[in-house]
């Protein structure tokens, strides 16, 4: 009935849609990062060879300066501070950040840090995890299994460009913020 579209996976991830960009195989973010653009959307994995912040930091310096909305269950201190270098840098231009509610016993010292830097903060029962970016030239999204730690488990997600991804990502994300505690 439907035609069946070639997909071929790689460990380092699949692209959806044309086939005919190819991840190696291999889990390297730099290679992954030179494969976005716009209107496409790349699948990825790793175990532990790189991390949410490091993903965050290549995107930034792929759009310049950004909003980053981001969700996740967890953060180490270790991402916080990165995140905390980039807003102070400029790349981030606005934050806002959605965490579990439980981060400030698990985290208190990454929560401490993202409580300074972000514009806008809520905790809630939060176990997505999602980071959006976002400015005049770029529309990002990344969703997957990976929180703002650093582990060596295996971690998979979606880096996506389709404008209509990142404005439903952003439209529950506002709304967390709207219905958040404070």
């Amino acid at each position: 009935m439907f035609e069946k579209e070639k997909v071929i996976p790689v460990t380092g991830g699949l692209l959806s849609g044309s086939t005919k960009d190819l991840l190696p195989d291999n889990n390297d973010l730099h290679t992954l990062l030179n494969l976005v653009a716009p209107e496409r959307t790349l699948f990825w994995v790793t175990k532990g060879e790189w991390t949410m912040h490091q993903l965050l930091i290549g995107l930034l310096n792929i759009t310049g300066a950004a909003h980053v909305v981001i969700a996740t269950y967890a953060m180490c201190e270790t991402s916080a501070r990165m995140v905390a270098q980039l807003k102070n840098g400029n790349m981030i231009t606005s934050l806002t950040t959605i965490l579990d509610n439980r981060v400030d016993v698990r985290s208190a010292g990454s929560f401490q840090l993202m409580t300074a830097m972000s514009d806008r903060l809520v905790l809630d029962e939060v176990h997505a995890k999602v980071t959006v970016i976002y400015n005049e030239d770029f529309k990002i999204a990344v969703l997957g299994s990976a929180n703002y730690t650093e582990n060596n488990r295996y971690e998979a997600g979606v880096i996506t460009t389709n404008t209509d991804v990142v404005k439903a990502q952003l439209m529950w994300m506002n709304k967390a913020v709207t219905d958040g505690n404070k």
